[in-house]
């Protein structure tokens, strides 16, 4: 017989305790009811953490088995996962549960796309956009016109994008294969101002920053082709998109404030030495105010519309350059050394430049064409209003011209001599 002492005796008996703890008391997290499991299964995919999210969305559709929303969010996690024939499985039993669900025919949709099959995926996007009820239904537009994009149907996408932000102003990305799409149409006026929405709601949208960029230079707005390609190689510096921009920005060196301004109006105009772009975040702080930017899934992608892609965020400012060395880097109003001029646009057309200074005369602005010659570009006209001393004016006239304009001017310092 085999003896056992007294603290063996107690050591035993302490794992069999255990053991039974650990048998009655399981993950602590799973003993929640299964509309509790499903919401924080949602916030497990929204923050990326898939393993978990598909963990406790198995223990709510075991609690909740005939509950859709969990299918459809097991679905999305498996697609994400990289699982997609339990990505399948789980949207089919989300749509046979509830025949209406939008959501969830857009993400089987989103799915097939990505998979290479279009006609699926445009099916279930049109079955998406069946119900009156869809919160929201920008997103099934934006990828049905995804689809016949590929399709090589650009008139038909290009309906699409413009249903899209038709309902969602907000959506970027939709603005930016807006404007892809009107610029292979050769509709350069409509595709630069669809690419325009797109990098206001979305600065960081590069591909969107460097065509925008490079249309405005082809039209010869110079300051607004500067600004956008700065900002490409800012977001994006080591891409080949970078390279581009700076080619152009090469092409471009000393174009604002080159030479000697003429044709400004008032005798200061005359004593005016040299121009500085003011930034953009001293108009803003001025009261010309910022956008709101959406989150949003990189530019060509399917837009599921799941977990949290519909957080918004502050748009950061624009680029522009800097202050000079030295000089204040607050708004402030003019002295006898400083003045504001509100430039529009730089035109390499002088029509072009003439049709908005004639534009903005017919809405009570004193606006004039300023001429000088750029060593590559030749002779450049840039559209400007009158020297303004205060710069809340000049940055109150900016907000004005931009809601008329659509398109935001600058502000120049101008540095003038006593």
């Amino acid at each position: 017989m085999i003896q056992t002492s007294r603290p063996m005796v107690l050591a035993l008996f302490l794992v069999l305790a255990l053991l039974s703890c650990a048998h009655t008391n399981p993950d602590p997290m799973l003993r929640h009811g299964g509309e509790t499991l499903t919401d924080i299964g949602e916030k497990y995919l929204a923050a990326g953490e898939l393993g978990l999210s598909i963990k406790v969305l198995m223990e709510a559709e075991k609690k909740r088995p005939k509950d859709p929303k969990v299918h459809y969010l097991l679905g999305i996690a498996y697609d994400q996962r990289g699982i997609p024939d339990k990505a399948v499985e789980h949207f089919d039993k989300a749509i046979e549960l509830k025949p209406d669900y939008s959501e969830a025919y857009n993400s089987l949709g989103a799915h097939y796309a990505e998979n290479g099959n279009l006609q699926k995926a445009e099916e279930n996007f049109k079955k998406a956009l069946e119900n009156p009820a869809y919160v929201t239904p920008f997103y099934a537009f934006y990828n049905l016109g995804r689809v016949y994009e590929k399709q090589g149907r650009d008139e038909e996408a290009l309906r699409q994008y413009q249903q899209a932000v038709r309902l969602e102003p907000s959506y970027g990305v939709a603005f930016y294969r807006m404007g892809l799409i009107l610029e292979r149409l050769q509709r350069v006026d409509e595709a630069r101002e669809a690419l325009g929405s797109a990098i206001r709601l979305n600065p960081n949208i590069t591909e969107a920053q460097l065509r925008y960029g490079i249309l405005s230079y082809n039209v010869g707005d110079i300051e607004r082709a500067m600004t956008s390609l700065s900002r490409v190689i800012k977001v994006s510096p080591y891409s080949t998109m970078a390279s581009e921009a700076r080619s152009y920005l090469d092409r471009m060196r000393g174009v604002v404030g080159a030479g000697k301004p003429r044709g400004l109006m008032g005798a200061a105009s005359e004593r005016a030495s040299t121009f500085e772009v003011v930034p953009e975040r001293e108009t803003t702080r001025a009261g010309t105010g910022g956008g709101i930017a959406r989150s949003e899934r990189p530019a060509g992608d399917f837009d599921t519309g799941a977990a949290a892609s519909v957080a918004r965020e502050t748009a950061p400012p624009m680029t522009a350059p800097p202050p000079a060395a030295g000089e204040s880097d607050r708004g402030e109003t003019g002295d006898s050394h400083h003045q504001y001029v509100v430039q529009v646009g730089t035109f390499r057309d002088k029509d072009n430049a003439e049709r908005t200074r004639e534009r903005l005369v017919g809405m009570g602005y004193e606006a004039v064409v300023r001429t000088f010659s750029h060593q590559t570009l030749g002779s450049m006209y840039s559209v400007q209003i009158r020297q303004i001393e205060d710069f809340s004016i000049a940055s109150a006239l900016v907000a004005e011209i931009e809601r008329a304009e659509r398109f935001k001017p600058i502000i120049l310092k101008v540095r003038t001599t006593p």
